[in-house]
């Protein structure tokens, strides 16, 4: 009898042929379907490799339209002639309205449009456009946030331009040496002396390898306020002189004080010759 758990090897070829024809009978049962699967991942693969590359081609186009508009305006500033900041707004704003969203390109496009309003001392739509800039990455939001901060306190908005300097160092490490220097100036200017040192001391504790530590630094220097000096070096310990209960200084376990050896006899005088 054959043990069902250990067949013979002679049944193996049996078992795969059946399972062979099994699966023929089940191929000429559902090859439609599997056809039309395969003809499916096909399609889905090939749109995907289309809509990729196309995507790729619409950001290449859309980097070298801004790259070409900034040549008339960057946006960071520099002696630019009026009418060429005017006309890299008109420019940049028609590039918004195909741009990809939410892409670098978009968002460049989007912080210099603010800038170019601020440029030209447009103050309301500067903030209007900067606040959007600030939904965007951080990279965009932390610089437009800042100038948002730099307009409130321009425009004698201290309230405002404190808050937004420090929302800037609490969210964007990178500006908030600055950002605190900026609240130190602030609270000075309005008077705030313990403020602004607080503000000043926080410069120079978290962030002591900056240029702003040197100049947070120079105003507290100017508030009075001397430097902290550096904690003492701990001294060296010394080790206490032993004494015994006597006052004398104990023998050394295991070894004797030697004594001075006796000195030698003379000798006797020669006897004289008679």
């Amino acid at each position: 009898m054959t043990d069902p758990l250990h067949p013979h090897p002679h049944d193996a070829p049996d078992r795969f042929t059946r399972w062979g024809e099994d699966a023929g009978i089940w191929l000429e049962d559902h090859w439609k379907k599997v056809v039309g699967a395969v003809a499916l991942l096909i399609v889905v693969g090939i749109g995907w490799a289309w809509y990729d590359h196309s995507r790729n081609a619409v950001l290449s186009a859309a980097r070298s339209r801004v790259a070409e508009i900034a040549t008339q305006f960057p946006g960071n500033g520099g002696d630019v002639p009026e009418t060429a900041i005017r006309s890299a707004l008109t420019r940049y704003e028609e590039f918004l309205k195909t741009a990809p969203r939410n892409s670098t390109p978009y968002w460049i496009a989007r912080l210099n449009v603010a800038q170019a309003h601020d440029a030209l001392g447009e103050t309301d739509a500067a903030k209007e456009a900067y606040e959007a800039v600030t939904k965007g990455p951080a990279v965009f939001a932390g610089p437009a946030r800042m100038r948002l901060a730099y307009l409130a306190a321009a425009g004698g908005d201290l309230k405002t331009a404190e808050s937004e300097f420090a929302k800037i160092v609490d969210q964007y490490p990178g500006l908030a040496p600055q950002a605190a220097l900026e609240q130190g100036r602030l609270a000075e200017a309005a008077g705030q002396k313990d403020v602004a040192i607080a503000a000043y001391k926080m410069v120079t504790e978290n962030f002591d390898v900056t240029p702003q530590a040197s100049e947070a630094d120079a105003r507290l220097k100017a508030l009075g306020v001397a430097p902290e000096p550096p904690p003492a070096a701990p001294a060296a310990p010394t080790e206490p002189a032993l004494q015994s209960e006597g006052g004398a200084a104990p023998k050394a376990e295991g070894k004797t004080e030697a004594t001075p050896p006796a000195a030698a006899p003379e000798p006797a005088p020669a006897p004289k010759s008679p």
